[in-house]
C-alpha cells in the first residue's frame, strides 16, 4: 500500500489544472502545514518549493510535532520538485503561541492556479498551550477557535472559492471557523475537511447552520481513531482509512493508506479505539461544564507550577511528572475526576460486550448463582498454596505473550512481512517472553507475582463496594464499608505480607468470603432473589 509519499511520485507530475482536487490533496497540505515557516524572513508570496530549499539551506526544516515528520523525511523533496505542488504559493502564514491566554494558533493559505484557495490549519504542537486548548473544547469556545473564524473571514474578502481543511486541532478549527459563517457565505466554500480532529460539543457551539453544509464536510479518521471521536460529528462523509501504523501512531496523516487518488479504507473503527471512545465518552458527559473547567484548569496550574511548558520539559525531567500527580492528589475534585477515567476505561465499557452477550448479566441479575460463586471462590482462595499460586503467576504472562504474538503474526502478514515496521511489537514480544521464561523458572518470581495479583484483584473488590454505599440504608452502608474495609485490609496483606504469613491470611480471606457468600445465599432463599 502507499502513502502522501507515494501519491506524490505518482501524481506530482500532473498539476491541478490536468487533474482536479481530490480528497488526498487535503492531506498533504495539511502535513505540509506542520513544517515552522517562521525562520523564513518572508513567507507571503513564496511558493512551496522556495520555502522549502530556503529551511534547507538554512537547516532550520522542522516539523512542529516530532513524532510526524523530520528534517530528512522524502516528503520535503517530493512536494518541493513536484509540479502539482511545488509553485503552489503560500499566502497568509499565522504561527501565534501566548502561554498566558493558552493560546496556540497556526494556519496558512495556499493559492492554487484557478485562484481557488486552500485554507489550511495546523493541529497541536508540543506547546502545553497547545495541549490545554485540546482540553479548554470541553466547557467553552477557545481562543485559537475564535482566531480560525476570524482567519476564514479575513480569507473570504480576496477573490475565489476555497477549501477549507485541517488534521487534529486543526481539523476540529476548520469545523469551528464554518460554523460561524453566514448562510450567504457557504456557497463560498467548496469542502470542509476534518482529518481525525475532535467534534464540536453542541452544547458550546451551535451547530445549525454547519448542519446545513453536510454535504460540503468529509471526516476522514484511521480505524484506531480517538482523538477523531471526541465530541463526533454527527453529520457529513465519513471515511475510515487504514494506516501502515498502529494504536495511537494511526493519528499519523502520512501513514493513512492510498489507492491511485483515494484513501483505502477499512470498514468499521478498530474495536479497541471503540472501547475507549465508549469510555470517554461516558466519563465526559457525565460532568458538567464547570467540572470539566475546574479539571482542566487545575491539571494545567499543576504543570506550570513545576516549569513544564512543552513536550521537551517532559521528557528532559520526566520525574516532574510524579511531582505533578502528588500535587494533583491533594486536590479532592481533581482527584474523583482523574482516577474515574481508568476506572470507566477497565471495568466499565471494556466488559460492555461480554455483557452484551449475556453470561455477566445473567450473572448479575442471579443473586444467589452469583453468591454461589463467591463461596467456591473463598474456597480456592481458602486452599491457596505455592502450587497453585504459582499456577495463577503463570497464567498472566503466558496470556500476555500468546496475545502479543497473536497480534504480531497479524501484523506481519497485513505488512506481507515487513519485520522493520514492526520493530516495536517484536521488542515487546521479546520482552514478554523473557518474563514469561523469568516467571517459570522463579519459584520466589511466580510466588511474589501471584500474590500481587491477588492483591490488586481485593483492592478492585473494594473499590466496586466503596462504589455501591451510595443511595443505600444505614444498616447496608455499614455493611459495605465493613466489607470495603475487609477486602482493603486483604489487598494489603496479599500486596505487602510476607511468605510467612501470607497463607495464613489467604485462608482467614477464604473462610470470610464462605461467610459472606452463605449469609447471602441465605438472605437470597429469603427475598426469593433466584
Amino acid at each position: 500500500m502507499s502513502d502522501i509519499r507515494d501519491y506524490l511520485k505518482w501524481r506530482g507530475d500532473l498539476s491541478f489544472a490536468e487533474r482536479k482536487w481530490n480528497d488526498v490533496d487535503n492531506i498533504v497540505f495539511c502535513f505540509f502545514n506542520y513544517i515552522d515557516l517562521t525562520p523564513l524572513n518572508e513567507t507571503e508570496g513564496k511558493n512551496i518549493e522556495t520555502c522549502i530549499h530556503e529551511l534547507q539551506e538554512k537547516q532550520a526544516v522542522k516539523f512542529q510535532i516530532t513524532d510526524v515528520g523530520s528534517s530528512d523525511d522524502p516528503f520535503l523533496d517530493l512536494i518541493a520538485d513536484s509540479k502539482r505542488f511545488g509553485k503552489i504559493t503560500v499566502h497568509h502564514y499565522a504561527d501565534i503561541h501566548d502561554y498566558a491566554s493558552s493560546l496556540q494558533f497556526s494556519a496558512s493559505a495556499y493559492l492554487l492556479p484557478d485562484n481557488t484557495r486552500v485554507i489550511c490549519y495546523r493541529g497541536t504542537d508540543e506547546s502545553m498551550e497547545g495541549w490545554k486548548e485540546d482540553f479548554d473544547i470541553s466547557y467553552h469556545v477557545t481562543l485559537a477557535q475564535k482566531k480560525a473564524a476570524a482567519y476564514l473571514q479575513e480569507e473570504l474578502k480576496k477573490p475565489g472559492n476555497v477549501y477549507v481543511c485541517g488534521h487534529s486541532k486543526g481539523g476540529n478549527l476548520a469545523l469551528y471557523a464554518v460554523s460561524c459563517l453566514k448562510k450567504e457565505e457557504h456557497e463560498r466554500i467548496l469542502h470542509v475537511y476534518d482529518n481525525d480532529g475532535p467534534g464540536l460539543s453542541r452544547d458550546i457551539v451551535n451547530l445549525a447552520l454547519l448542519d446545513e453544509m453536510k454535504d460540503k464536510i468529509t471526516l476522514i479518521q484511521p480505524a484506531f481513531s480517538i482523538f477523531g471521536n471526541i465530541f463526533p460529528y454527527d453529520a457529513g462523509t465519513k471515511i475510515i482509512v487504514q494506516s501502515s501504523k498502529t494504536g495511537v501512531l494511526e493519528h499519523d496523516p502520512s501513514s493513512w493508506q492510498i489507492n491511485g487518488d483515494s484513501f483505502v479504507t477499512a470498514p468499521v473503527f478498530d474495536y479497541r479505539s471503540v472501547l475507549i471512545n465508549q469510555a470517554m465518552d461516558q466519563w465526559i458527559s457525565d460532568k458538567d461544564l464547570s467540572v470539566r473547567r475546574s479539571f482542566v484548569n487545575n491539571v494545567f496550574a499543576a504543570m506550570e507550577d513545576h516549569k513544564i511548558r512543552d513536550i521537551d520539559d517532559i521528557r528532559r525531567n520526566p520525574q516532574r511528572v510524579l511531582k505533578i500527580l502528588s500535587d494533583l492528589t491533594g486536590e479532592k475534585l481533581t482527584r474523583k475526576v482523574a482516577l474515574d477515567l481508568p476506572k470507566k476505561l477497565l471495568f466499565a465499557d471494556l466488559f460492555k460486550d461480554f455483557e452484551e452477550d449475556g453470561f455477566l448479566v445473567f450473572i448479575q441479575k442471579h443473586a444467589l448463582l452469583r453468591n454461589l460463586l463467591l463461596v467456591i471462590t473463598g474456597w480456592f482462595v481458602m486452599a491457596l498454596n505455592d502450587h497453585i499460586l504459582s499456577i495463577l503467576a503463570l497464567i498472566f504472562p503466558l496470556v500476555f505473550f500468546s496475545l502479543e504474538i497473536a497480534a504480531l503474526v497479524t501484523s506481519l502478514y497485513k505488512e506481507h512481512w515487513d519485520w522493520k515496521k514492526e520493530k516495536a511489537r517484536l521488542w515487546m514480544c521479546t520482552i514478554a517472553a523473557v518474563f514469561l521464561i523469568s516467571v517459570a523458572f522463579k519459584a520466589d518470581a511466580r510466588t511474589f507475582l501471584g500474590s500481587e495479583l491477588m492483591g490488586i484483584a481485593c483492592l478492585i473488590t473494594a473499590n466496586t463496594k466503596l462504589g455501591k454505599i451510595q443511595n443505600t440504608s444505614k444498616f447496608v452502608s455499614f455493611f459495605r464499608i465493613f466489607e470495603f474495609v475487609c477486602w482493603g485490609i486483604s489487598g494489603a496483606f496479599f500486596l505487602l505480607a510476607n511468605a510467612d504469613i501470607l497463607y495464613f491470611a489467604a485462608k482467614v480471606i477464604g473462610v470470610y468470603m464462605m461467610f459472606v457468600g452463605v449469609i447471602n445465599c441465605l438472605i437470597s432463599f429469603m427475598h426469593k432473589q433466584y
